[in-house]
């Protein structure tokens, strides 16, 4: 790595004084962290990582704000618990199929449109799962419908690959902090929503049934339309005109780029069947219906909720992510094995309250850790510029585990109840933790945020931005 030393001439100035730079005792030099300070693309480009994460919000929120109800609106249609199974997965298909091509599709249009266009799509497809009591083969609409909204969902990865670019490397951990946590908020937030969802019951015109099946796709759609409009108005572009990507990722940098894709992977499995299964365990368990089911989901959100908030604090800069992420881990393990129905004569042999308390609290506190390290090692990694595409595909792990993950779920759970399903997803966690070891130092963040070394100026008095333009 060289090291260019990069010269400051001053002059006098009425023009706003910048910030004393801070010490660099980092891996970034100082002209690109403060590259968003001097550029007002990149300042205007704040207000629209808000709404990035506002629209991950939603469209995470998408997934599991139909939870608590769906399995008994499969069944109020005449459907199976294997084709409950098979709907919670098409969601996670058509996000699969979906994040590449926006992602992609965002490298060389504005993200302004792929954004607009995917939102407006995501409207259509909630508005038509609520219509589909209202419709010839309901089950079949119910598929196709959830598959729709799963691919409109596609758009996260555009969300998070803008949210990365228009933000330097020393605020990347707190910036994608929010953005996992927006979105793992909006998975565990959903249930507590669609339970107030629950408690409607009226018709509109004596035809259009609004309930506790049919609102979650009302809501939905009329929020897709909002945030759509909202972001046609005030959204602002980070790349130039005409700017595309060149070149290929060399194979080197696409070691690291694959583990973390296999990461992410394994931890959205975890809380996919942890979602999936939870409710079917404590209806055959307690004989839970669709409201304890989603007030055990909004707690365990509530638990989400605080996590998040203290992942994007400053002082959790403090500490390595690889190792935050490996403790992450260690949580959804220990998860895993105490929500395990032992079934040995030497252990227990009833489902206790207990376990269930200790396997939500646990889960509920290791997937967000887990996930907001893993995306913010995800984005070190990449190179700082045209990261939609390897969003894309990080997106499309995710969904992949969500989709593999609630027929899995359903089919091991019939099969072999929550012994073999949760004892054989801990299996799969414990070799995540031995990749993490195995290519701890190879998680690192990409060679070109440190390319140059800058020596910092000293700040006099009227000091203005137009003495910086070396730095940019």
């Amino acid at each position: 790595m060289s090291n260019e030393v990069v010269q400051i001439e001053y002059e006098e100035s009425d023009e706003p004084i910048l910030p004393p730079p801070p010490s660099l005792h980092n891996s970034i030099n100082y002209a690109k962290e403060n590259v968003p300070l001097l550029n007002n693309q990149n300042e205007e480009a704040k207000g629209s990582v808000g709404m990035v994460i506002l629209t991950v919000f939603l469209q995470s929120m998408g997934f599991t704000i139909v939870i608590p109800s769906l399995s008994y609106f499969v069944l109020s249609l005449g459907g199976s618990q294997t084709y409950y199974g098979w709907i919670v997965a098409s969601y996670s298909l058509g996000q699969f199929i979906g994040s590449p091509l926006f992602a992609s599709y965002s490298n060389y249009r504005p993200s302004r449109e792929v954004l607009v266009i995917s939102l407006i799509f995501s409207a259509i497809a909630n508005f038509l799962y609520a219509v589909v009591p209202i419709t010839p083969h309901g089950l079949w609409m119910m598929l196709v419908s959830r598959f729709l909204v799963g691919f409109g969902a596609g758009n996260v990865s555009v969300c998070r690959a803008y949210a990365s670019e228009a933000t330097p490397l020393a605020q990347k951990g707190a910036t994608m902090a929010k953005m996992s946590g927006s979105q793992g908020v909006g998975f565990v937030l959903g249930p507590g929503i669609g339970y107030l969802l629950a408690l409607m019951d009226f018709n509109i015109a004596g035809i259009v049934p609004i309930n506790k099946y049919t609102g979650p796709g009302y809501f939905l759609g009329i929020t897709a339309i909002i945030n759509a409009v909202v972001v046609a108005i005030k959204f602002k572009e980070i790349h130039k005109p005409g700017e595309i990507p060149t070149g290929k990722t060399p194979k080197k940098e696409m070691i690291p780029i694959l583990v973390s894709i296999f990461l992410f992977f394994v931890i959205i499995s975890v809380f996919a069947v942890f979602e999936t299964c939870v409710t079917l365990l404590t209806r055959t368990s307690f004989n839970w219906g669709v409201e304890q089911n989603a007030i055990l989901l909004f707690c365990v959100g509530i638990i989400g909720i605080v996590v998040f908030v203290l992942m994007s604090r400053p002082f959790i800069r403090k500490y390595d992510d690889r190792k935050c992420l490996f403790v992450g881990f260690l949580l959804q393990l220990f998860a895993l094995i105490a929500l395990v129905e032992w079934t040995s004569p030497r252990l227990q042999k009833n489902y206790t309250y207990e376990q269930l308390f200790i396997g939500a609290v646990f889960e509920g506190i290791g997937y967000p850790m887990a996930s907001t390290f893993m995306y913010t090692v995800f984005s070190k990694v990449l190179n700082p510029k045209f990261q939609g595409t390897k969003m894309g595909w990080l997106t499309a792990g995710g969904s992949l585990a969500r989709m593999l993950g609630p027929i899995w779920a359903t089919k091991s759970f019939d099969f072999g109840g929550s012994e073999l399903l949760f004892l054989t997803t801990a299996a799969l966690v414990f070799i995540a933790l031995l990749v993490n070891v195995i290519f701890y130092k190879q998680l690192t963040p990409h060679p070109d945020y440190g390319k140059a070394t800058i020596q910092p100026p000293v700040i006099k008095p009227g000091l203005s931005a137009r003495n910086y333009k070396a730095l940019q």
